[in-house]
């Protein structure tokens, strides 16, 4: 049995377009829940294995057309093996904190 790793997703951008296109990523994930803040902005609660999902992360926004101002922040915990990370993309790259 693997390890649930939760994650926080928080999105922002100016271009409703990118976030058409996270919200078409995350539906197709399963296992997303939408917290919606504004029009430019939300959050998505979701779980994967072990730990951040950086693969899964990049394929989504490699195929975000436009991510200029887009910015993505995402808690992740796993508390069984005491993980945690907080990754960021901002200006077109992933940063782990």
């Amino acid at each position: 049995m693997a390890n649930i790793c939760e994650n926080t997703m928080y999105v922002s951008s100016p271009n409703k377009e990118s976030l058409q296109q996270i919200h078409e990523f995350m539906n197709d994930w399963g296992n997303a829940i939408l917290e919606e803040i504004d029009e430019y902005s939300f959050e998505y609660y979701f779980d994967s294995r072990w730990d951040f999902p950086k693969e899964a992360m990049q394929e989504m926004t490699d195929s975000i057309k436009d991510t200029e101002g887009l910015y993505i922040r995402v808690l992740s915990v796993e508390e069984c093996n005491y993980y945690a990370a907080f990754n960021v993309f901002e200006d077109g790259v992933w940063v782990t904190k």
